[in-house]
């Protein structure tokens, strides 16, 4: 009811101070009298727009900032040519130069053009063994990948003496880059004996180098009773 809501109320007379804690306004005055104010010195303070000359190193949580006059004279600008007399590294690598990508084009195309022909091995097989237009082998390294590309043609010889499977001969300094496995060699391609019910013979790439065939002149002839089996060598090996 009212008589409840006019307890609640605030009296005014409660709001007030004693006399004793209230400033006049002359003594009000009197202490702003006493505050000395001095402007400051608008050459001293920093601008946000146009030209600011400080008297000491501006610093940045202590670390004083770099100054112009403080770059180096040969420092790289990005508008500028830069000649560097040291070597230009990227994490710690060396930043190759047109030279050395110009020699790795030249080292790659090189590799990927050249073929490298062998020749039967004559001291193994006797011309008579193979037809001759069809014998030849030949290499190249591309991409840290040996390729050897050929065909071969074997005659069959009932000569005893006609038993050497060994047809070509890579060199040492490239068989010294290929990981053989367990079986030291790999097979590069297949004869085909030119008899009935007779599966094709693999040609290998053996761990000392050498090219060889499954059978000889001689097995071809008494073995499998065949006069001639052509075949072809094609493979793509892996160097270290």
């Amino acid at each position: 009811d009212v008589n409840q809501q006019l307890d609640k109320k605030v009296n005014v007379s409660d709001m007030r101070k004693p006399a004793s804690d209230v400033a006049g306004i002359e003594e009000v005055n009197a202490k702003q009298d006493k505050l000395t104010i001095t402007p400051a010195d608008d050459s001293k303070v920093a601008h946000l727009s146009g030209a600011n000359n400080f008297d000491t190193v501006p610093t940045v949580k202590n670390n004083p900032l770099l100054l112009a006059s403080s770059l180096p004279s040969d420092l790289a600008r990005t508008g500028q040519d830069a000649n560097f007399t040291r070597k230009l590294q990227k994490s710690g690598v060396d930043v190759a130069t047109t030279s050395d990508v110009t020699t790795a084009v030249n080292a790659i195309t090189s590799n990927s053009i050249n073929w490298t022909s062998l020749s039967v091995d004559s001291s193994q097989i006797s011309d008579t063994d193979y037809v001759s237009n069809q014998a030849n082998c030949s290499y190249r390294i591309s991409h840290n990948t040996l390729y050897v590309s050929g065909q071969y043609a074997m005659i069959g010889n009932g000569i005893s003496s006609h038993t050497s499977e060994i047809l070509f001969k890579l060199p040492t300094s490239i068989v010294s880059q290929i990981s053989f496995p367990s079986t030291n060699k790999f097979t590069i391609g297949f004869l085909q004996p030119l008899t009935q019910q007779i599966s094709m013979m693999p040609f290998n790439l053996t761990n000392d180098g050498n090219i060889t065939c499954f059978t000889n002149p001689h097995d071809l002839n008494t073995t499998y009773n065949a006069s001639l089996a052509p075949g072809f060598i094609n493979a793509a090996i892996p160097l270290n």
